[in-house]
């Protein structure tokens, strides 16, 4: 008689349970992402990757900020080692070269960057090693910015006087513009006001590059704080490791900038050799200057300590007559500085130095004669600057200002001559005004929908709570 054994038998899921099981699958695995997320991003390996691109953001981002053109970037900046830098505005087209470059400063730090990326993820306690050495190169970075570059920074004095002679126009034209009542991207209102600019290229100053510098201090203070907590050990072993590196770094940035050191040195050397009468010799360590650095030719400064050199030593040179031109400028005699640097620009007509001061003069004297109501005089002398130095905007500006007076019910034409301007500012005051009056000129034309358009626009561009945009406000608010 044979057995039956009863097995059990196994109840299959019922598809209701498995229904539900997937739908709080589905809905759970946001959170448990972000969970895990969190939990990676906050532990050791996490923050030193966090700490490294942070330090990227930096390298990547503004490095100098000019008065009126767009900022300069670090992939944008050359070392200053080998090479010229070509971020002086082209002679013919008055463009700037803004592509990234592979000798740039930004391209030292993102190699050590991504260097330290991998490292850190394999073991998170050498992430004091690359924020040590990105302390280094920052500071020698940022004396690389103010000291490898003596033109490029001049070209950004140049900009300063310029947005000078704009806040002056613009001041005539109404009380309610940005640029009429605020200061500038780098300096303040005070300095606008003044008559002479702040640090300018006749100073013996180094270092006033310094003030347009933007986020590389930020980059090694960071840093040094990462160095700091990141260390082990006790408080003035960590202490002297930062020294350490901030020492290492000045260290580099002596080296880097050795060409300059060397030839400030001749520099003072030659201005000692001319108090002491000795003339041929200080042309001598003059020379010497240039050979070392040769973008120091092309500087205001280096024009004005040699045209006093060759003016005393009865020499007739261009540098010498330049030299004549200037002090008849601040002397107050503008008229007779223009005939002669008129003259200077037959002889020398290649000079940016020369170019820049003649479309200076002229400027101004457009500037008087435009506060005279001499209109037509005005925009004769601000053509000349133009056609003399097509990449100043100051007299850019004021033929477009006088256009759009002489024009307002031509909106249309007056929108066209300001979007020349516009596509090379980086000065958003500047940008927000601009709007601002194409906006009054298609009102005075009765097109209130492109006027509206154009005030919307001059309030998103630049309008702050502590910085009210009353020109904007008071256009979109009119109609």
């Amino acid at each position: 008689m044979s057995t039956l054994i009863a097995h059990p038998q196994r109840r299959s899921p019922s598809k209701r349970g498995w229904f539900r099981a997937s739908v709080l699958m589905v809905l759970t695995f946001p959170f448990v992402l972000l969970s895990l997320l969190f939990e990676l991003a906050l532990s050791r390996r996490g923050l030193a990757v966090a700490a490294l691109l942070v330090a990227a953001g930096f390298s990547l981002s503004t490095w100098l900020r000019p008065p009126l053109s767009k900022d300069i970037r670090g992939l944008q900046l050359p070392v200053g080692l080998t090479s010229e830098s070509s971020l002086i505005p082209d002679d013919a087209t008055a463009v700037v070269d803004r592509t990234s470059r592979r000798d740039s400063l930004a391209t030292a730090l993102l190699l050590v960057i991504g260097v330290g990326l991998i490292a850190v993820v394999v073991e998170p306690k050498w992430l004091h090693i690359f924020s040590g050495l990105l302390v280094a190169l920052g500071i020698a970075a940022v004396g690389a910015t103010t000291m490898n570059h003596p033109a490029v920074i001049e070209s950004l004095d140049r900009e300063f006087e310029q947005r000078k002679q704009i806040h002056s126009i613009l001041g005539t034209r109404s009380e309610e513009l940005l640029a009429a009542t605020s200061g500038a991207r780098v300096y303040t209102l005070e300095s606008l006001s003044s008559p002479l600019a702040p640090l300018g290229a006749e100073l013996d100053d180094p270092f006033h590059g310094w003030m347009y510098i933007v986020y590389g201090p930020w980059l090694v203070a960071f840093c040094l704080l990462v160095t700091l907590f990141s260390m082990q050990g006790s408080r003035r072993r960590r202490i002297v490791q930062c020294t350490l590196w901030v020492l290492m770094g000045f260290v580099l940035s002596g080296v880097i900038t050795s060409r300059r050191w060397v030839a400030e040195y001749h520099l003072a050397d030659a201005q000692r050799l001319e108090n002491e009468n000795a003339f041929d010799a200080a042309v001598v360590a003059l020379d010497d200057a240039t050979e070392v650095l040769p973008s120091f030719a092309q500087t205001r400064r280096f024009w004005l300590i040699q045209g006093r050199i060759d003016q005393r030593r009865g020499a007739v040179t261009p540098h010498a007559r330049y030299f004549k031109i200037h002090q008849h400028y601040l002397n107050g005699e503008p008229e007779a500085a223009r005939s002669m640097a008129a003259l200077l620009l037959l002889d020398a007509p290649e000079s940016r130095v020369v170019r820049d001061f003649a479309a200076q003069i002229s400027t101004q004297l457009g500037k008087i004669a435009f506060f005279k109501e001499s209109e037509n005089t005005a925009q004769h002398l601000w053509t000349e600057s133009t056609r003399i130095a097509p990449w100043h905007l100051d007299c850019q500006f004021g033929l477009a200002t006088t256009f759009a007076r002489l024009h307002r019910k031509e909106p249309d034409l007056v929108e066209s001559s300001l979007a020349i301007i516009s596509a090379r500012l980086g000065d958003r005051m500047l940008l927000s005004d601009i709007d601002s009056m194409i906006g009054d000129a298609y009102f005075d034309a009765g097109r209130f929908e492109e006027a509206r358009e154009h005030y919307a626009a001059s309030m998103e561009t630049y309008s702050l709570p502590r910085t009210v945009n009353p020109h904007a406000l008071e256009g979109l608010l009119g109609m």
